[in-house]
């Protein structure tokens, strides 16, 4: 009898395993709609043509992660940076004039290196700025800051979280090295200066739309690895990733013994639009305190958990920390000019 029940078991839990293996194997009925970067007019493959001219990497990143006061460095190193240079920053300056949409990052071209790609290329503008500052040419050094803060603001555009992160490591110092010009300049430069920051704060980037990228870009990649990989292999991988929204502990959480790749996706995609309407403008706060209900239960389940929902937290926090800096740019620059209009005399003239 024991036999039997035994032999009874083993083909039920064969069966269930076969069960697991082949709906976890499914294609999903979600949908997902990359927004197409033009290859025309886009700012995203004019950065990468500026980067083919990009001279003396490695003297760019010593001056700027090992120096770090570029105030110190001798100007005859600027003049050598900047005159091997010009093509490069000519190509970005022309780049500037144009709308920046990143190539969405998909599962068969997973590469972001261009963003590494933009450090060092904003780390050239700051040093073209000080070589300018140095040369009391204080509004063409003011004019640099403002196209390294633009640079900074735009890369998130129909990029994930990660693009918005490397967007937020770089606005702080953009927008502390235009501060520092504002003094010199009179009247005429500082308007000029403040209808740009204003462009500047128009073009940042809602943590709502890189929410949106970041569900497809992570929905694309968890459909193409269970197409492509064991299904029980991936099911190990994310549930080991403090990142993945879905699939947190799911390898261990017994839903998803008998689930399928459908669910889970459909699982990720929820969670990610609550998410979106959360923090979307304009949510009606009624809606906003039923999502927050959704999210907490299915937190419970385990598709969203508690160190995810902290990281979206934490993320959210620097996205805005980024455009409080921009918006308080623009109000110490309104300052600026307030204080000028008083004294009129006391306002420098260098021009470009």
């Amino acid at each position: 009898m024991k036999k039997r029940v035994t032999a009874i078991s083993i083909v039920i839990l064969a069966t269930m395993l076969t069960a697991f293996i082949l709906l976890g194997q499914r294609s999903n009925s979600i949908q997902i709609h990359f927004v197409q970067a033009p290859l025309q007019n886009n700012t995203f493959y004019t950065y990468q043509a500026a980067y083919r001219e990009l001279h003396d990497k490695n003297l760019i990143y010593k001056i700027s992660y090992s120096h770090r006061i570029l105030s110190l460095v001798p100007q005859s190193i600027f003049e050598h940076i900047v005159h091997d240079n010009k093509n490069c920053i000519k190509i970005i300056q022309t780049g500037i004039s144009e709308p920046y949409v990143e190539a969405p990052v998909i599962p068969s071209n997973p590469n972001m290196k261009y963003l590494m790609e933009w450090r060092e290329m904003i780390n050239l503008i700051h040093i073209e700025q000080e070589y300018y500052s140095q040369k009391h040419n204080y509004f063409k050094a003011a004019k640099l800051g403002l196209d390294a803060e633009q640079f900074s603001v735009e890369i998130p555009n129909n990029g994930p979280l990660i693009s918005d992160l490397v967007s937020v490591a770089f606005i702080p110092k953009s927008c502390r090295t235009v501060a520092a010009e504002l003094p010199y300049l009179n009247r005429k430069q500082l308007q000029y200066c403040i209808e740009r920051q204003n462009e500047i704060i128009r073009l940042h980037v809602p943590f709502y739309k890189i929410l949106e990228t970041e569900r497809d870009t992570q929905t694309a990649q968890l459909k193409f690895d269970i197409k492509k990989q064991n299904f029980t292999t991936v099911m190990h991988n994310y549930a080991n990733s403090n990142f993945h929204v879905g699939l947190a502990n799911a390898a261990f959480d017994m839903r998803y013994i008998m689930t399928s790749g459908d669910n889970i996706v459909q699982d990720d995609w929820t969670a990610f639009n609550l998410e979106i309407a959360i923090n979307r403008p304009g949510t009606p706060i009624n809606i906003i305190n039923n999502d927050q209900m959704q999210l907490k239960k299915l937190a419970n389940i385990d598709p969203v958990n508690n160190s995810e929902n902290n990281l979206l937290t934490n993320v959210k926090i620097k996205h805005d920390y980024g455009r409080n800096y921009i918006t308080s740019l623009l109000s110490t620059m309104q300052d600026e000019l307030a204080e000028k209009s008083k004294s009129p005399s006391s306002a420098s003239h260098h021009s470009v």
